[in-house]
């Protein structure tokens, strides 16, 4: 046994994978049975070292996310479920990081159950430790993965455990983010109002930072607020301010969004030529990035540009492949949207 053990360990740098479908490490030149064998005895004999294999299999692991724009979807996903995993194992100070990571493709791509599992086994870990900042941070998480599950009401009592955690704390950095996910609820909810006061205050912490992200994030927010409140001309001015910002960083994460919301305005100023450019160019960049989320969105906003052009059939196909891609993501907030938009169409005939 003890023999078993020392091979284990001997081969723990070089010859790590994992058999699909576990949670336990196997080595190539062994049965998968014999690898799990070894494993629970490892963790019986020693857990130091059983914790180094973690280590090891998450950092493997997190170097292949790093990569994912050079693996198939098929080794990223494998990528994204065992590195949390394995750093969770391993109690490494990689598991916030690596959770934030993964969860974030799981949600994109729809998997908003095997994130929030993710969410809530970091929570747990942050209060069990007492770690008040961490807590903040999955709090806030979660609060936003319930926003894109289309329950708000959760988001929010998520949102302010966040901020009451922030303020005793006096974490100005976890409190501007915390600001403005409040603030995108209320604009969710149609109080538009409410929802520019907190991206306000989230704006004055950006800049008293320096914190660039942040700006761009808030310039974005109050950019839909004023869309929402009628006023296109103001809207775009800090649409383009945000996207000065990230077109700046060299980065494509969030410039879609950004597309997307200055489609919208020359949507709303009667402009479509320009409207299905811009939604076409974050349909495009949602489709790089694989997130399905993203593309529903995008697909129906070009269906609204058709429908806003006369041309209902178009249109209904585009709506048709949003509802498709929302339902699988069983985001019921989204679909009835989508719905009503082709419902709307379908009474015209």
């Amino acid at each position: 046994m003890l023999v078993i053990v020392h091979l284990r360990k001997e081969n723990i740098s070089k010859n790590i994978i994992l058999n699909a479908g576990r949670k336990d490490y196997c080595y190539e030149p062994f049965h998968s049975l014999f690898s799990e064998f070894v494993c629970r005895e490892l963790e019986r004999i020693s857990r130091v070292e059983f914790e180094k294999i973690h280590s090891s299999a998450a950092e493997y692991y997190a170097n292949k996310l790093l990569k994912s724009s050079e693996i198939s979807p098929e080794e990223l996903f494998l990528a994204l479920v065992e590195a949390p995993y394995h750093a969770s194992r391993a109690k490494s100070p990689k598991l916030l990081e690596l959770i934030k990571y993964s969860s974030e493709f799981k949600t994109m791509w729809g998997y908003l159950d095997e994130a929030k599992e993710e969410f809530e086994v970091a929570l747990a870990l942050y209060q069990k430790n007492d770690d008040k900042k961490g807590m903040s941070y999955m709090q806030n998480e979660l609060g936003v993965l319930c926003q894109n599950w289309g329950k708000p009401e959760q988001a929010l009592e998520y949102f302010q455990k966040a901020l009451e955690i922030a303020e005793e704390l006096k974490d100005i950095i976890g409190k501007g983010p915390t600001l403005n996910n409040i603030g995108r609820v209320y604009q969710d909810w149609g109080k538009p109002e409410q929802a520019l006061e907190y991206f306000q205050k989230a704006l004055e912490i950006a800049e008293e930072l320096k914190d660039i992200i942040g700006k761009a994030a808030t310039f974005n927010n109050i950019g839909g607020v004023y869309k929402q409140l009628g006023k296109p001309e103001q809207a775009l001015e800090y649409f383009q301010k945000a996207f000065e910002i990230v077109d700046e960083l060299k980065g494509i994460r969030g410039k879609a969004a950004i597309l997307n919301n200055i489609g919208g305005v020359y949507k709303q100023l009667g402009k479509p030529e320009q409207a299905l450019e811009y939604f076409q160019k974050a349909f495009e960049i949602s489709d790089e990035l694989k997130d399905i989320r993203g593309k529903a969105a995008m697909l129906n906003n070009i269906g609204l540009v058709y429908q806003y052009w006369g041309k209902p059939e178009q249109a209904l196909d585009y709506y048709q492949k949003a509802l498709n891609i929302i339902e699988a993501l069983k985001d019921e907030m989204s679909a009835s949207i989508v719905k009503g938009n082709i419902n709307y169409l379908n009474s015209l005939k």
